[in-house]
């Protein structure tokens, strides 16, 4: 999956503060195909808080698991359903819901 800073800065958000073991290794997993790497910060001046990430072009390819989908799905549909997901993120969680493996 093609995956652009604003989509990795909202799989970042799905990501709870505590899960059962089994979903937070799954979440563990997730967070490191998704961070952000030194020399990305860097170039792209992410420290600044001026910089406005809608603005960068540059995506990676990251490939997850069903499992890890899953996840991913079920925090967005808790999410949904409480009303809560921020209207900046909504087209990169509609991308993660309608993706296969």
């Amino acid at each position: 999956m093609k995956l652009t800073f604003v989509d990795r800065f909202a799989i970042k958000n799905l990501i709870p503060d505590q899960a059962n073991i089994i979903k937070g290794m799954l979440f563990n997993s997730i967070a490191k195909k998704v961070d952000f790497t030194p020399e990305e910060i860097d170039r792209h001046e992410l420290l600044n808080e001026e910089t406005i990430i809608n603005n960068i072009t540059e995506t990676i390819d990251v490939v997850f698991e069903e499992s890890e989908l899953t996840v991913l799905r079920e925090r967005i549909d808790e999410m949904d359903q409480a009303g809560t997901i921020p209207l900046q993120l909504i087209d990169s969680y509609c991308k993660i819901k309608n993706t296969n493996v």
